[in-house]
């Protein structure tokens, strides 16, 4: 007896012209739709994938089921977040805990940005150093009214590619 199987795609997928900018654009597509399932996180992501398949490929489909060679492979929509709510009820508890409030009293008349990622090439963090470095460039009264904090946590497992991404990261904060 065949089990179908679902594969979960956790980063974006662009939409048809920058995917068609890959050697193997046609083949990596084919191979996914090997799966009996495809998720992916928002509608847009679901839909530059569908319209790939459709006007590239020229999968016939029945809305976001495509028959394919392996048979037929739905596409889906799973988006993943959080419960905003219980994240804003969580955040103004840790008001009173005593390491928040020090770091508050550290930044008198500054707001904070807090950011949380994975060290992951992927995540965009030596850009987001850059970005932050221009908007303090361009707009400096903002040097001392802005800070960010940038929580990187690293993967569990060592890779090479990571740690060198973690260096980079490394280099790139505290410009300013």
């Amino acid at each position: 007896m065949m089990q179908e199987i679902g594969f979960f795609l956790h980063t974006p997928w662009p939409n048809r012209s920058v995917v068609a900018a890959l050697p193997q654009h046609r083949e990596l597509a084919e191979a996914m739709l090997a799966y009996d399932l495809i998720g992916f996180q928002t509608d847009q992501d679901r839909a530059n994938f569908a319209d790939l398949l459709r006007n590239d490929l020229r999968i016939p489909s029945w809305g976001s089921t495509f028959r394919t060679r392996a048979g037929t492979c739905r596409l889906a929509t799973f988006p993943i977040g959080i419960d905003a709510q219980d994240f804003a009820d969580r955040a103004q508890k840790a008001t009173a805990h005593p390491e928040v409030r020090r770091l508050r009293a550290s930044l008198p008349g500054s707001q904070l940005i807090i950011a949380v990622d994975r060290i992951d090439y992927s995540k965009g963090l030596i850009q987001r150093f850059r970005a932050m470095e221009k908007l303090l460039t361009r707009f400096p009264k903002l040097k001392h009214r802005l800070s960010l904090l940038q929580i990187a946590v690293p993967f569990a497992f060592d890779d090479r590619s990571l740690s060198l991404a973690a260096a980079r990261a490394r280099r790139s904060r505290g410009r300013n």
